[in-house]
């Protein structure tokens, strides 16, 4: 029995244009001779789209993409639309209203090609990095750079407060990261 996943095609800017078409013939060539089918629609949201109407994407536009299977995302960003706007309006929000909290990027080493990890064959490296999205990626309206006890990695200084204070921003915080360990012991 055939299955067919619509997908919602966000390719953004820049380079998230010469990139999403080459991952779709990918993504369409590992599903040739299954019985899988894909329907992509491409959507034109992004920074072009924000200096032509405005808005970084339409006033349905999370409705909408509530009606696919899932959403590829290429990149988002230009140098004519100030960060806070472009992240701020689309990136941020689509991350927090689907819930997506990993950036899931699957590594292996593929037979026939040179690579700098010498005399390593594809049964070597097989990985999976997951790199949790942090406080300032998913949560709109920014973050503090305060205390972030579990973080793998961290882009400001640690601070450690009195463990009586807890504020809501630290539960929010520690739920994410209790998140993204789950996800990570899931597949680790």
């Amino acid at each position: 029995m055939s299955q067919t996943y619509k997908i919602a095609v966000i390719a953004g800017d820049g380079i998230g244009k010469e990139v999403i078409p080459a991952g779709i013939a990918a993504i369409e060539a590992a599903t040739k001779g299954t019985d899988i089918s894909l329907s992509f629609t491409d959507l034109p949201w992004g920074c072009e789209f924000y200096l032509k109407h405005g808005r970084m994407l339409d006033d349905d536009g999370f409705e909408r993409l509530a009606r696919f299977d899932a959403i590829y995302l290429g990149a988002i960003g230009a140098p004519t639309v100030p960060d806070h706007i472009s992240a701020g309006d689309l990136l941020l929000p689509l991350r927090k209203h689907f819930n997506q909290y990993i950036n899931l990027r699957p590594m292996r080493l593929l037979s026939g090609l040179t690579s700098p990890l010498a005399n390593r064959t594809a049964a070597d490296i097989d990985m999976i990095c997951v790199p949790g999205a942090q406080g300032d990626d998913v949560r709109s309206g920014g973050t503090d750079g305060r205390l972030h006890l579990y973080r793998h990695r961290t882009r400001r200084p640690i601070r450690v407060r009195d463990r009586g204070k807890a504020s809501a921003q630290d539960a929010r915080e520690r739920d994410e990261i209790q998140r993204v360990t789950s996800f990570h012991g899931a597949v680790g």
